[in-house]
């Protein structure tokens, strides 16, 4: 009877100790699945008012490594701009990325640059990439696997 206990126990704890290392195993997994390093954006250049006639714009997509180079031709802002924010969100298997001048000035003055930018270190997956810009006006959208 106790040579059956101790059997009992040896194998409860054996279970235990093969379900926790299996879950260490799953969270390695997990892990694996991103890139080293933290999702980013980097290199945004834009130039100054080319034109004040809005035009058809376009935006190229080009997967680089672990990065996507994003260059958005004849885009339309209001005038008066400082500077052009990048920012980006995860919806599930959606990468939504926007761009957005600042200050946005609502003002009678349209103004068509030429922005690019990077986005480093997106995790592994594919994605729907979705690019906007004010007032939140879908542009661009393609399938992306990394």
């Amino acid at each position: 009877m106790k040579n059956l206990r101790k059997t009992m126990v040896a194998t409860a704890v054996l279970l235990v100790a093969g379900i926790i290392l299996l879950a260490g195993c799953e969270k390695e997994k997990e892990k694996t699945k991103t890139n080293v390093g933290e999702m980013s954006i980097s290199d945004i250049q834009y130039t100054d008012c080319l034109s004040y006639l809005p035009s058809s714009d376009s935006i190229i997509v080009r997967k680089e490594g672990e990065s996507l180079k994003i260059e958005h031709h004849n885009f339309a802002i209001p005038c008066k701009f400082d500077s052009i924010v990048v920012s980006y969100a995860f919806y599930g298997d959606t990468l939504a990325v926007t761009e957005m001048p600042d200050p946005y000035y609502n003002v009678n003055c349209v103004c068509v640059i030429s922005n690019s930018f990077q986005i480093n270190n997106i995790p592994h997956g594919q994605y729907m990439l979705v690019i906007g810009n004010y007032p939140y006006v879908i542009k661009h959208i393609s399938s992306v696997n990394f």
